[in-house]
């Protein structure tokens, strides 16, 4: 791997893997930055899934998490956050896999069917739309909560945060609550504009 793109930021690397060669070849750049953010992201990817899912499945989920990353970074990134991006298709898959576990103890006919969104081509829009709408959320919150979220998001812990704001714990909690809270409703509300007639304007709060 080549040591200059230890220099590079999320984005950049990000953008070297979505301007690969369409015809499906993989250019040497390309690869070297996945492999760079594979390395930057793979222990923090690891522990969010760790608390989520089985032990025994925990490096087959990790692997189609990376699998997405690479087919969908040219439709799916806006730029902005890399391991927010991470993050949303972490958690999309999380869902995708909690809809069919329950599907399955129900016994459901369909349970040994995929889920057909795995395989569309406006999966990756899909993300790179929620990741555009988070990003936005996070603007609209004070300096200190989305520092306060910043730094939560980057897998530092409330000790470690609160050491370099200056910050008691109980502040941190509620600032990451309320924040949490405001970006949940943002990011619906959100959804429902974007699906929504456009002189259909629904208010936050």
């Amino acid at each position: 791997m080549s040591t200059s793109l230890n220099c590079l930021s999320d984005e950049q690397l990000c953008y070297a893997i979505a301007r690969r060669h369409e015809d499906g070849s993989v250019d040497g750049l390309a690869k070297e930055s996945f492999e760079e953010l594979y390395g930057r992201y793979a222990r923090w990817l690891l522990a969010y899934l760790s608390s989520r899912v089985r032990r025994q499945e925990l490096e087959d989920v990790a692997q189609v998490v990376w699998q997405r990353v690479w087919e969908r970074a040219e439709t799916g990134f806006r730029g902005g956050k890399f391991q927010v991006w991470l993050y949303f298709i972490a958690r999309n898959h999380l869902i995708d896999l909690s809809r069919r576990h329950r599907t399955e103890r129900l016994g459901d006919s369909e349970a040994t069917v995929a889920d057909p969104r795995d395989n569309r081509p406006e999966s990756g829009l899909e993300e790179g739309e929620q990741h555009e709408r988070l990003q936005l959320g996070l603007r609209k919150l004070s300096p200190e909560t989305r520092e306060v979220v910043t730094r939560r998001l980057d897998g530092q812990s409330y000790e470690t945060i609160c050491q370099h704001l200056a910050m008691p714990k109980g502040k941190a909690y509620k600032l990451l609550q309320q924040a949490r809270e405001f970006l949940e409703q943002w990011l619906a509300v959100s959804e429902l504009k974007s699906n929504s007639p456009s002189n259909f304007q629904p208010a936050i709060g």
